[in-house]
């Protein structure tokens, strides 16, 4: 290939990984991943509005799925701590006077025995919130870390951008230098 000019090669980035061998005077535009090599150097990684879009909106639906989950908790919670209220009211000193019979007794016990089971259902209610909660968190974290390695990326995608076209700079000085040189010599 005649001196100065550069082969230009379009793919996936798996095709482009299965290469073998890399022409350094070859570059490769990558069309799934938005990336520039030349040779085996990379020299643009574009990560387009898409790609933050799309985070936020799964971030926004994880959120939103935990919102619900802790509503219907918190309903939940709340329809036993009503039925409880109303089973602990319904639970009167009277019934344990001394005038009081075996049946109204063992009513009562069942009362208690119903309050005791709810407060136990409750106990589970608030544990499940506390599990869901935690998931959030988490998800919450890696989310934040997979928009923070995205924007990390923009960062360098623009530093690189900075770099190529001082490297377009540079270039296009040389060539200019070097055709003044060639028209002086003309002269």
């Amino acid at each position: 290939m005649p001196e100065g000019l550069v082969n230009f090669i379009y793919g996936t980035q798996a095709n482009y990984d299965a290469l073998e061998e890399y022409n350094a005077d070859a570059l490769y535009f990558i069309t799934d991943t938005n990336k520039l090599y030349k040779g085996d150097t990379l020299i643009a990684n574009y990560v387009n509005e898409r790609v933050i879009a799309a985070a936020l909106v799964d971030l926004n639906n994880n959120l939103s799925s935990t919102d619900e989950k802790i509503d219907t908790l918190i309903n939940n919670i709340n329809s036993r701590i009503n039925s409880l209220s109303s089973d602990i009211a319904n639970i009167t000193v009277t019934d344990f006077n001394q005038n009081t019979s075996i049946g109204k007794l063992e009513k009562s016990v069942k009362k208690i025995n119903k309050v005791k089971t709810d407060l136990n259902q409750l106990t589970d209610d608030f544990n499940t919130l506390d599990l869901v909660v935690a998931h959030a968190e988490i998800d919450l974290n890696n989310k934040t870390k997979e928009l923070d390695e995205i924007l990390a990326g923009v960062g360098n995608d623009i530093n690189d951008r900075l770099t190529s076209l001082e490297n377009i700079s540079n270039l296009n000085n040389i060539i200019l230098d070097n055709v003044d040189s060639r028209l002086e010599n003309t002269e």
